[in-house]
């Protein structure tokens, strides 16, 4: 975790000019690839416990969490696109927002 944190950090900060080379910048590095790489990591670190619980055949948490994750990643969609009218912008903000929902 500690090393992909590194890596987040590292691409938040080369990130523009690597992405521009890269794409040519048909998608704006700022906001939408940084909210992107930070849900990614966020997700990452939710994966931890998910996976103890796996482990540990607890399978009730872990199903709680998943569950969870959903429904919290789905209303927030909603919320956010439908209920305020908000753009795309905020479907990644949402996915930003769900992915550390812990048990």
């Amino acid at each position: 975790m500690g090393i992909s944190g590194l890596v987040i950090l590292a691409l938040n900060a080369a990130g523009p000019a690597l992405w521009t080379s890269l794409t040519g910048d048909s998608i704006p590095f700022d906001p939408y690839v940084r909210i992107m790489l930070w849900a990614t990591y966020a997700d990452l670190l939710t994966q931890v416990p998910v996976a103890l619980y796996q482990a540990q055949q607890k399978a009730r948490q872990f199903v709680s969490v998943q569950y969870g994750r959903f429904l919290l990643g789905v209303l927030m969609s909603l919320l956010l696109v439908v209920a305020l009218a908000a753009g795309r912008l905020w479907v990644l903000l949402s996915q930003l927002v769900s992915a550390p929902s812990w048990p």
